[in-house]
């Protein structure tokens, strides 16, 4: 489910300065939840099982014939 949301989710959470736990109040001793880490961990377990054969590999993405969009600039954020 994260990776149909966020294709990117291991390197994500592996660059992202994660300001979304400093407001993270569902940890257990009121430490945050690490979220990056949850991402990196679920990439990573994602990666290994490909890799030994477990999962299949996903299907390519449907071709969308809709309009073009140029996206300005080739950071993250235009991913």
């Amino acid at each position: 489910m994260i990776r149909t949301r966020r294709p990117l989710v291991g390197t994500i959470g592996r660059i992202c300065p994660h300001p979304c736990e400093d407001r993270c109040f569902r940890g257990i001793d009121g430490e945050p939840i690490s979220i990056n880490g949850c991402k990196r961990y679920l990439a990573d377990m994602r990666a290994m099982r490909l890799e030994k054969g477990y999962e299949p590999p996903s299907p390519p993405p449907a071709l969308d014939d809709g309009p073009k969009v140029a996206i300005i600039g080739a950071g993250p954020a235009g991913l």
